[in-house]
């Protein structure tokens, strides 16, 4: 036996091996959470397009200061004061890619999101706008996708591919540690 079949056989049973791993860690989310008409806000991150449940939305402000939270992940921005409250703010940029937290720009918008009782603040770079998918529109992430581990379903428009974002998901991704209160980061984040 030759040593480029040995080696070769070998990397396809690692590739089998990947793969077989990938769907253990990222399952196939179910297309049947999707309903019939979604309302979706489109941001732009990381030469990407990621959909959020409108629903789920509950305001887009500008950057405001954040207060660096304590053993948090390397992806968090910090914390701010939001109508009272302390939400961690995510970069979704640094999420998505893993790279490190790139440096903030006038255009930065935080979109904040809420899943069940969670609130969260998400850094993006590009609000692009509102649009309505139909249930047919979307098509299951298959698992070597870039954010695959994120998402819940892909679409197709014409400024390119559409990740859902799965809220769940993404906060998991994410654990964070509870804002300390007396860290007051200073200005609150009300139009």
């Amino acid at each position: 036996m030759e040593p480029q079949d040995k080696h070769l056989r070998r990397l396809a049973r690692l590739e089998r091996e990947v793969s077989r791993l990938r769907a253990e860690l990222f399952p196939e989310r179910r297309l049947e959470e999707i309903p019939a008409t979604l309302d979706v806000l489109i941001v732009g991150v990381a030469d990407g397009l990621l959909a959020f449940p409108l629903a789920a939305v509950l305001e887009v402000i500008p950057l405001v200061p954040c207060q660096p939270l304590p053993d948090a992940p390397p992806q968090t921005l910090g914390h701010m004061r939001w109508r009272g409250a302390h939400v961690p703010v995510i970069d979704t940029t640094a999420l998505w890619t893993g790279r490190n937290l790139a440096p903030r720009r006038l255009e930065d918008r935080i979109v904040v999101v809420q899943h069940e009782s969670v609130v969260r603040g998400l850094l993006v770079p590009e609000v692009l706008g509102v649009d309505r998918f139909q249930k047919a529109e979307w098509d299951a992430v298959r698992a070597d996708t870039g954010g695959a581990e994120l998402a819940l379903a892909l679409a197709h428009r014409s400024a390119g591919s559409v990740l859902l974002v799965s809220l769940p998901h993404l906060f998991a991704a994410a654990p964070l540690p509870l804002a300390d209160p007396a860290a007051d980061p200073g200005t609150e984040a009300v139009p």
